[in-house]
């Protein structure tokens, strides 16, 4: 990894002060996509990140629906209501 990419704003530089750069060459015309789906290992390309993001997310949303319907056929004497507010369902959320 280049250490120019370390130092680069995400948000560009106003025109006046892109004239008078310390550092001649250097460009902030890299796309906002680009840097917030950059992998920091080599190996990992940016379509191979945004596969096991997409990978990632549905196994997410696969175990959300799964534990969301054994929540609610679970019978208990206590109401539907406390199931927003459980440790689990509020840290699975977080995730």
């Amino acid at each position: 990894m280049s250490e120019t990419s370390d130092r680069t704003p995400l948000l560009p530089r106003p025109a006046h002060a892109r004239n008078q750069s310390s550092q001649p060459g250097q460009s902030d015309s890299h796309p906002i996509y680009l840097r917030a789906c950059h992998s920091p290992w080599r190996p990992i390309n940016q379509k191979l990140l945004l596969f096991l993001r997409f990978i990632f997310a549905g196994y997410l949303s696969a175990v959300f629906g799964v534990s969301l319907k054994y929540k609610l056929e679970n019978e208990d004497e206590h109401t539907r209501w406390r199931i927003p507010f459980q440790f689990s369902t509020v840290s699975f959320c977080l995730q």
